[in-house]
């Protein structure tokens, strides 16, 4: 049944079942993955996202990695209480909850000091795609583009290392 490793268990569950906007409750922190293409990224956003007490994850229908076996090992079960919200349009989603008072805040090599920037309130983090980074049609609509400063010969970290440090900095 499986190629590969499977330590001598195979388990056989149902699809993943997405939630959708109308799931989103009043919570202050959501963070919004716009096109990300790495399961390993995802997996690991979806446990730091349940270890911060982040609840809801909202990914674009298309183009985006979606759940699967590898997304579901790598966060460790967090999968079980993290909402993965599928939205057909992530850029009208984000003006929805702009207009619910979410403030937008997109990670950026280039951005403001994320240690110098106020993450009261009601907020969404967004994280772009693992090579293009953030879209040019979610950078149009960013209320604050934060930055991570590197200090190294590096200028950028991988997608769920960067969420790490920005979703524990903005609790």
């Amino acid at each position: 049944m499986v190629v590969g490793n499977h330590q001598g268990i195979v388990v056989d569950i149902d699809e993943y079942t997405y939630y959708s906007m109308n799931d989103i409750q009043e919570e202050d922190f959501l963070v919004a993955l716009d096109h990300l293409e790495d399961v390993h990224n995802f997996g690991a956003i979806i446990r730091t996202c349940e270890a911060a007490g982040v609840r809801t994850i909202l990914i674009p229908k298309d183009r985006s990695v979606h759940i699967n076996d590898i997304v579901m090992k790598t966060s460790c079960g967090a999968l079980d209480r993290v909402k993965i919200v599928q939205v057909v349009n992530l850029a009208e989603s984000l003006k929805k909850l702009q207009k619910q008072n979410y403030f937008v805040y997109s990670a950026f090599m280039n951005g403001e000091d994320y240690r110098t920037v106020d993450f009261s309130g009601k907020k969404i983090l967004v994280i772009g795609n693992e090579g293009k980074g953030i879209s040019k049609v979610i950078e149009n609509l960013t209320d604050v583009k934060v930055s991570i400063p590197m200090n190294g010969s590096i200028n950028s970290l991988n997608a769920s290392v960067a969420a790490g440090i920005l979703i524990f900095a903005m609790m």
